[in-house]
């Protein structure tokens, strides 16, 4: 009887893990198609400041970087990342220290782009997104929602 017990237990334990598989690819997902919409609003305000004023490139991409984390911690809190111990207050202030960094990223690497290769300023704000799209998905998930799937029952 008792490996009847040890074989029930790892079959449990092999359908958590694939529940986890599961439920993270369907999170990143999700966050990758809020990350699509927080992408076209970055892109929309660089553009629109480049055009319309006399700001620099750099600062063009921190507001408009800044302007689209705003929309995608709105949309994540209201579709993703739902379910979290801390404190809304606190949700937001980790999320906005983790863009923060990833802020540091998005601007360091277009102007290492933008300074040192021969891309469009396009492209290089395309090659830069993803890079901050993936630090900002990790970090979020793992400091300040990293209770998630444990929460959903």
């Amino acid at each position: 009887e008792s490996k009847k017990l040890l074989k029930l237990r790892n079959i449990l334990e092999s359908s958590r893990r694939i529940l986890r598989v599961k439920f993270f690819l369907i999170q990143f997902v999700l966050y990758s198609f809020v990350g699509l919409i927080a992408c076209v609003v970055d892109f929309s305000v660089f553009f629109l400041l480049i055009k319309v004023s006399e700001i620099s490139l750099v600062s063009a991409t921190s507001i408009s970087f800044s302007v689209a984390t705003l929309v995608n911690f709105t949309l994540c809190y209201k579709f993703i990342f739902s379910v979290s111990k801390k404190r809304l207050w606190n949700q937001i202030s980790g999320t906005f220290c983790i863009a923060s960094i990833g802020l540091i990223l998005n601007s360091f690497f277009f102007w290492l782009l933008l300074n040192y290769t021969q891309l469009s300023l396009f492209f290089a704000k395309a090659f830069v997104v993803p890079i901050v799209m993936i630090w900002n998905f990790g970090a979020r998930r793992k400091f300040i929602y990293f209770a998630s799937f444990s929460n959903q029952k």
